[in-house]
Formats: C-alpha cells, structure tokens, sequence
C-alpha cells in the first residue's frame, strides 16, 4: 500500500494537465492528508469561498456527492446554507455563535474548507482553528495552502479539486 505522497506524485507525473503541482506536492499532501482523515471520521466539510470563487463551491458539491459514484455520499455542505449572513464570519464574538452551533449540529465535528484571496473578510474566522483546510490564493501569509495567481488559476482550481477527490476515493477504498 502506498502513502498519499507517493500516489499525489505518480497521479501527477502521470497526468500532464496537472504537472505544475509537483512543486506544490509538499505543501499540497498534508494539508489534504489532515482533510481526508477527518471525513473519514466523519466529521464535516463547510466550504465558504471569496465571492470571486462561489462558483467553485457548487462544483465542489456536486463533484464530491456525485449519485453516479460508486461510494457513500460525503458530509460537505456550503458554510453560507447554515447563516444568515456571511458578515457573522467577520466577528470573533458571534463566530462564536456559530461555533456553538456548529458543535451541535455536527457532534462528529467539522472543519471549514476556504478557497479563495486572503482579503480579511474571514481571516479571524479561518486561522480560529488549526484544522480548516485553506487553499489561498495569492501569498501565503498564514498557514494553508498557497496557490499563485495567474491566468490560469481556474483551471488549476478544478484541477486541484478532481485530484482530491481521487485522493479521497483511494483512500477511502485502503488503496494508500
């Protein structure tokens, strides 16, 4: 059985569309290590973007619980479907709220996936817990993973998005 960084490096040598990863594979496996170990656990995705990138996350919910795959259906949810209004992100005290909800709500956990510019609309909210997993786009300032801007960054999105979902299934299945 292999571990996820010998696999993330063969499924991208294998794949020419996703090369440019390679560089990124160090920063890329923990970060997605950690995520797949809590679904498999049964803990909770809430994903929340930057408003740039909303469409991503309809993307990600309808690849991750696609009905015609061959496995059970993923706990991820969009983080926006629980609240009123995102603006409860940008303060500590009522993210305490959320929090609190959320504890009852999900009493297997969750974590929040953010995908999107580190603008520091929800920066307090992101960096409140070591265990969200946090693709940034841009610099890296604080922890997550960092993935540079450039005219192609869409594309990689997807690409990013396809690969961890693999990651997911083989893992899922014990094949690493």
């Amino acid at each position: 059985m292999q571990n996820l960084l010998e696999w993330t490096l063969e499924t991208i040598r294998s794949d020419e569309a996703i090369e440019w990863l390679e560089e990124y594979r160090f920063d890329w496996t923990p970060a997605i290590y950690t995520a797949i170990e809590k679904i498999l656990r049964g803990e909770a995705v809430l994903l929340l973007s930057d408003k740039r990138r909303v469409w991503l996350v309809e993307y990600i919910l309808l690849l991750l619980n696609d009905p015609k795959k061959k496995r059970p259906l993923l706990p991820i949810y969009r983080l926006e479907s629980f609240l009123p209004s995102t603006d409860i992100l940008s303060s500590t005290e009522e993210f305490g709220l959320v929090e609190d909800m959320l504890s009852i709500s999900f009493p297997n956990g969750y974590f929040i996936w953010y995908i999107g510019e580190e603008s520091g609309e929800f920066e307090e909210t992101l960096y409140s817990r070591e265990d969200n997993l946090i693709w940034i786009l841009g610099e890296n300032r604080r922890g997550g993973f960092a993935l540079p801007c450039d005219e192609q960054t869409d594309i990689k999105l997807i690409q990013l998005c396809r690969i961890f979902e693999k990651s997911i299934d083989v893992s899922m299945f014990g094949e690493i």
